[in-house]
């Protein structure tokens, strides 16, 4: 799904087994803003979200049914999210993977990148309150 200056809302929802170089779930640019609730992004490749030009995503688990989140996505580095520049994602209550199973997202769950150029990359907690911008994340 590629969205430029506009909002999607996706609820209670199952997005699976997407290819793309970059975003092969969501790619979101000029000021695109999606909010994921109690849905489930997985298989994607590519990364699940790529998150530029001031685009935002936010992920929410606000049930206590199953999973809400990313699960088994690849990218290298970041097979959930991948923001480039002034992109921003937020997780509330996010499922960055299931505990105690081996899959999870690949290589890791979170990359930030200046350009072409990778700033950070790193793991996500299971049902993580994390908020990223352009130069790190921090759990809240």
């Amino acid at each position: 799904m590629y969205g430029e200056g506009s909002f999607i809302d996706i609820q209670d929802s199952t997005i699976n087994s997407n290819m793309a170089q970059q975003g092969g779930h969501l790619f979101l640019d000029l000021q695109t803003s999606v909010i994921m609730q109690d849905s489930m992004a997985q298989y994607a490749q590519g990364g699940a979200a790529w998150i530029k030009g001031g685009g935002s995503l936010t992920c929410t688990h606000t049930t206590n049914n199953g999973f809400a989140g990313f699960f088994s996505n690849y990218h290298s580095p970041g097979g959930a999210i991948n923001i480039i520049d002034d992109g921003s994602f937020l997780g509330e209550n996010c499922d960055m993977g299931i505990d105690g199973q081996v899959v999870d997202n690949f290589d890791s769950d979170i990359a930030i990148w200046s350009g072409s150029d990778i700033i950070i990359w790193q793991e996500a907690n299971n049902d993580t309150n994390i908020i990223c911008d352009a130069i790190a994340c921090n759990y809240y």
